[in-house]
């Protein structure tokens, strides 16, 4: 018997499994084909300049993360500078994502669930979104399927089997995995601190207090320390910055707000859909007693609890809570079965509430493609993919003309510097605000008595001018507008100043 095996036994026809088969593969396959298009066409947004520079300058850890989509990004840079070649290890992590969420669900449940899970996976716009570009939430959620999977493994055996009767290997290999899978989770992004919780209660909810007798929890908690050296090592070298950052960016506002909580709400029903966002409420709600399903609450749940109140204080994206969607995804995938076999009216409402996702999701596939949606100028959706890459070249080409003193950038701060830093390379940037970031520490703050180029961007219908201020002297050589479709999406100022004095 497995943990996770459902109340509601539900495997349909042979023949109507082959249908959602067959759909759901030739989707998966359409999908894949325009997120390989895109990834080949589109520059690099902010984020992904940002890793791609981490891949450039390779270290034991970061100001603002963990290492591991920089160690990535390194491998990759050895054959490849490319934006399609970087967008090679999403595609990749994604594909594997799929795998292993259908095979805990086919594993744990029936094949039926697992082909609807890995629908809802290919359908939903911000997995679609992370499937091209590499952030930390990418490799996050590979590594958080792994934590589940060995967590179920290791709550079957001690719930349901003797653990004296298990082969030693098997219940090595399950405490041994789980300790790698949480120590790369650890190397991905600081937040998965939630999965250590969520391993430590699903399966203190099968030992109780006997969990913290078994030597083989101690062998992969060193496991998952060890992996976490790089991490506290780094962080010693630079008097534990990351740590301090990490604790202040999450602390956020010292007020907090119910209004930002539900702004973030509307976000993650924009971005995940009404079908997803609305099953996975009503899912937990029909599950909250039943034991069958309490690991992907476990495991879900303190992610949402986390960011609902970061996003309270003031910080919260919507794709950091992804890993919590994914979780869900098998329990919402036998909701949905049980719940579309019980009336006509419940099956329209599936097929309606599934519509507007696949209206995002196409309209976002279209709008990537070079559709044009009729944008008033400056008010382009794609400003953070356009200009950013054509700019940066005229700049580097004009300053590598110029008096070595001048062959450096100043921009206003860390979103416009990745992608001036990546497409101006090997040029340094220097960020003018006033906080202390990863920048610093690669190219140094901005001295007395420096010089170089000065680009501005027009952002919310202003440029930053004041920095100007900050110079002796800047003189306006050149501009450029950068458009999609003759529609003018961003406009750049680029100015050649001497002397910064640090006067703002």
């Amino acid at each position: 018997m497995h943990y996770n095996e459902p109340l509601y036994s539900f495997e349909p026809s042979p023949v109507t499994v082959l249908i959602l088969q067959r759909t759901t593969t030739c989707l998966i396959a359409l999908i894949t084909l325009v997120s390989c298009y895109v990834a080949a066409t589109l520059p690099l947004s902010p984020d992904e300049a940002h890793y791609a520079l981490y891949g450039l300058h390779p270290d034991w850890s970061y100001f603002d993360h963990p290492p591991l989509v920089g160690w990535v990004q390194s491998v990759f840079l050895l054959f490849s500078e490319s934006e399609q070649w970087l967008r090679v290890p999403p595609i990749l992590v994604n594909v594997l994502t799929g795998w292993l969420l259908f095979r805990i669900v086919k594993d744990n449940h029936t094949e039926s669930a697992a082909w609807v899970a890995i629908l809802l996976f290919a359908l939903t716009p911000m997995f679609r979104l992370l499937a091209v570009a590499w952030v930390p939430e990418a490799p996050l959620m590979l590594i958080g399927l792994g934590c589940l999977y060995f967590t179920l493994q290791l709550h079957n055996i001690y719930s349901h089997q003797d653990p004296h009767q298990t082969p030693s290997i098997v219940l090595w290999r399950a405490w041994i995995g789980l300790g790698i899978m949480l120590g790369m989770a650890a190397l991905s992004k600081y937040t998965a601190v939630t999965l250590a919780l969520s391993v430590f209660l699903v399966l203190f909810s099968a030992l109780g207090w006997r969990l913290l007798m078994q030597v083989e929890l101690w062998v992969a908690a060193v496991v998952a320390a060890v992996l976490l050296l790089p991490i506290l090592y780094w962080n010693y070298q630079h008097d534990w910055i990351s740590f301090l950052y990490q604790l202040n960016h999450g602390a956020g506002k010292s007020h907090w707000s119910l209004l930002a909580a539900f702004q973030m709400q509307i976000g993650q029903l924009a971005t995940y859909g009404i079908l997803l966002y609305g099953a996975a409420v009503l899912s937990t709600i029909w599950a909250w007693k039943q034991p069958q399903f309490r690991a992907y609450l476990l495991f879900a749940w303190p992610i949402f609890i986390l960011f609902s109140v970061t996003a309270a204080k003031g910080r919260s994206l919507p794709h950091w809570t992804a890993m919590g969607f994914l979780f869900l995804l098998p329990l919402i995938s036998i909701w949905l079965q049980k719940i579309w076999r019980e009336s006509k009216v419940k099956r329209a409402f599936i097929g309606l509430a599934s519509v507007p996702s696949l209206l995002v999701l196409s309209a976002s596939f279209g709008l990537l493609m070079g559709l044009n949606f009729g944008f008033k100028n400056y008010q382009h959706p794609l400003q953070d993919l356009t200009g950013w890459k054509e700019v940066s070249h005229n700049i580097r080409n004009m300053a590598q003309k110029d008096e070595p003193e001048y062959q450096q950038l100043f921009v206003p701060n860390w979103s416009h510097g990745s992608r001036y830093a990546w497409y101006a390379r090997p040029l340094p940037v220097k960020i003018l605000d006033t906080r202390v970031d990863q920048f610093d520490l690669w190219f140094g703050q901005a001295n007395v008595g420096d010089s170089g180029y000065l680009v501005l961007h027009q952002e919310r219908g202003r440029y930053q001018f004041d920095l100007i201020n900050r110079f002796q002297s800047c003189e306006l050589v050149d501009e450029y507008t950068a458009q999609r479709q003759s529609v003018k999406v961003n406009h750049y100022k680029i100015y050649r100043c001497s002397q910064y004095s640090h006067q703002g």
